[in-house]
């Protein structure tokens, strides 16, 4: 006896159903449900059982899932819409399909007429094989997803060579990562090319003003050939993904913004009958400079970039096409050169006189350029003048003469002398002008200093008692007579011994 199940089950019910299974018989696939825009399939699959009853099921499958455009079959959804609005909503002047989550399969209408009207027509299925979801269509009005091979219900999918079912032993894993240096902005740079074939393609780079670039090339000049990507941001990173397989050479470009090094971790598969194509004598090691030297001067250490790359074109592939070459080192020595040493002066200080000849003055020293690569110049290091002198010879003047303007006629004075009788110092005053004496006219009289001051703390008679006085007179005069009896005079005075000053009457 045959037993026939009526109803749509999942397809993996049915593999459940068969496992005890004695024999299986499949029918021939339906023709699709539709002509375009995704339909089903159906296809009878029954089987007996040890003791002779046959239970059979319906397999769907998806089918024409190419878009309708260009093609005389409208638009399911926009098509029952219309309809819809021709019965029942003839008042508005439109009536277009609307998505609801909950509600993918069944139809669903909106207007902007009044407000956003719509309306969910619950009694109305979408079209068995209406796409509801990116693996998923309508099967009797529920939104069901598929495999990859087609079956709804299916739980297949690709492997990571983008193969349906398979296990992913049918490419090779080649993973790495990329570094290139930013020198210059608003550029494309080729960062590196990945094999026509590849599969389930990821590439990474940190978030930062430059930008990724993805394009086909089909191995020519020709960079017109477009690329259907993913991209996404995770965290801190920017991600592209293709899943492949590429019909082209994929090329990976920057588009430059931000100066610096860029690091790229890339991971694809390639298929194991395409690995080793190409001569690897073609490719080989190439080396760039990743920052800078680790110090300016004296012997540093400096990191580099290690890229295996296409001799013909410059662009990079992955390591296992240089394979059979020796790998440089990530590290060079580098500046070798001597830190420089030098004299080193300041600035000459102003004039010691604002006229006429002076001296200036300034420090010099001897220098070493300091190896640290952060080190300003104001951190280079003094040493002592003789490392200087054997290498840049004498060391240059720290004081020299130096002469301003022509000096105006100035007054100058003498000391102050000491405090006479009556308690007064004098001093000379002297019209100079470059270093001579002139006439007292070329001095400005209203600059004239004064030539008598009184002495500080200062009593004549006590002065005078501490002062040792003695008689001075001058010579006797002639005779007042010839002859006779006469008269001649003499002056007389009191005199200060130390000074010879007279004192005032009385002393």
């Amino acid at each position: 006896m045959r037993i026939k199940i009526a109803m749509l089950i999942p397809v993996y019910l049915a593999f459940k159903v068969i496992y005890f299974a004695a024999s299986e018989t499949l029918d021939d696939w339906s023709l699709c449900s539709r002509p375009c825009g995704g339909g089903v399939a159906f296809r009878e699959k029954c089987t007996t059982a040890a003791d002779g009853e046959s239970v059979c099921v319906e397999d769907l499958k998806v089918c024409n899932i190419e878009s309708c455009e260009g093609t005389p079959n409208p638009d399911a959804w926009s098509e029952m819409c219309e309809q819809k609005r021709t019965e029942r909503y003839q008042q508005l002047n439109n009536f277009a399909p609307l998505l609801i989550e909950s509600e993918m399969c069944r139809l669903a209408c909106f207007s902007d007429d009044q407000d956003g009207l719509y309306k969910i027509f619950e009694d109305i299925q979408l079209p068995d094989g209406t796409q509801c979801r990116e693996d998923a269509v309508c099967v009797q009005g529920t939104c069901q997803s598929f495999g990859c091979d087609g079956i709804v219900g299916s739980t297949s999918s690709n492997d990571v060579c983008q193969k349906c079912g398979r296990d992913g032993s049918t490419c090779t894993k080649e993973e790495g990562q990329i570094t290139i240096g930013v020198t210059e902005t608003g550029i494309d740079l080729d960062v590196m090319e990945i094999p026509e074939g590849s599969t389930t393609i990821e590439i990474r780079k940190p978030k930062d003003k430059n930008i990724f670039a993805i394009e086909g090339s089909r191995q020519t000049e020709d960079r017109s050939s477009s690329v259907d990507f993913e991209y996404s941001e995770e965290n801190d990173l920017e991600i592209i993904r293709i899943p492949g397989p590429t019909r082209d050479i994929v090329s990976v470009l920057l588009r430059s913004a931000e100066e610096g090094p860029v690091t790229m971790k890339y991971t694809y598969f390639i298929p194991n009958d395409r690995k080793t194509e190409g001569n690897q004598s073609e490719y080989s090691w190439a080396t760039t400079p990743l920052g800078d030297c680790s110090v300016r001067c004296g012997g540093g250490i400096q990191n580099l970039m290690i890229n295996c790359i296409k001799t013909s074109t410059g662009l990079i592939y992955t390591d296992s096409y240089c394979a059979d070459k020796v790998k440089p080192s990530y590290q060079r020595v580098c500046n070798t050169n001597e830190c420089k040493i030098r004299w080193v002066a300041t600035d000459w200080s102003r004039c010691s006189n604002s006229c006429g000849d002076g001296v200036r003055a300034r420090n010099v020293y001897c220098e070493r350029e300091s190896p640290n690569l952060f080190d300003s110049v104001s951190e280079n290091i003094i040493v002592p003048d003789a490392e200087c002198i054997n290498v840049e010879g004498p060391k240059p003047l720290s004081r020299d003469l130096c002469s301003g303007t022509k000096c105006p006629a100035a007054w100058h004075v003498s000391h102050w002398s000491e405090c006479d009788a009556d308690c007064f110092q004098t001093r000379e005053l002297t019209c100079m002008k470059e270093g001579r004496p002139v006439t007292l006219t070329l001095c400005d009289e209203h600059l004239t200093p004064s030539l008598l001051q009184k002495c500080p703390d200062c009593d004549p008679k006590v002065l005078v008692q501490k002062r040792e006085f003695k008689w001075q007179s001058d010579p006797w005069s002639e005779c007042s007579a010839d002859c006779g009896e006469g008269v001649r005079t003499r002056d007389v005075w009191c005199e200060d011994v130390e000074s010879g000053d007279v004192p005032k009457q009385g002393v």
